[in-house]
């Protein structure tokens, strides 16, 4: 038995809201600079993108790890490829504390000052190096990583084939 749950999602399918294990997201939320540029709340992608979400059993139902692959090109000017990002909980941190250099994070300040929201991840990889490298170095599962790993590979298949 595994101490990882996959989390379900919903997701609408023909006009119909239904759960899933693998969700691909077509919207976002708008930013701040969006919204006072007078955009919408939602932004609209203009590229194929999944998400997996799960936790870990003994932690807090709010924490939950995401694994997102999009179709997109490393640099300008490239041909696109599945590329894969494993975003970590959200972490609220007294505000002098540093993070750790091994991953991305994008620190939001609270209003108070006092503390930040820190949102980190691994960076984008393309989906082979992914799975065969950075996955492996950030959760020990094996189980919850190949289910993951099937899912988004499953999803994929499906998406080029039609």
């Amino acid at each position: 038995m595994t101490n990882w749950t996959i989390l379900k999602q919903t997701a609408k399918v023909d006009k119909e809201d239904v759960e899933v294990e693998c969700k691909e997201i077509t919207w976002r939320p708008a930013s701040e600079a969006e919204l006072a540029a007078g955009s919408g709340q939602f932004k609209k992608l203009g590229i194929p993108t999944f998400r997996v979400l799960f936790k870990h059993n003994r932690s807090d139902d709010t924490e939950f790890f995401k694994v997102v692959a999009q179709y997109r090109p490393r640099k300008r000017g490239e041909q696109p490829e599945w590329r894969v990002n494993l975003h970590h909980p959200d972490e609220v941190k007294e505000k002098q504390l540093l993070t750790r250099q091994r991953t991305t994070s994008v620190s939001i300040a609270c209003p108070t000052g006092d503390t930040v929201i820190v949102k980190s991840s691994t960076g984008t990889h393309p989906i082979e190096s992914f799975f065969s490298r950075i996955f492996p170095e950030n959760l020990r599962c094996v189980g919850t990583r190949y289910t993951v790993e099937k899912l988004l590979r499953e999803a994929i298949t499906e998406r080029e084939a039609a």
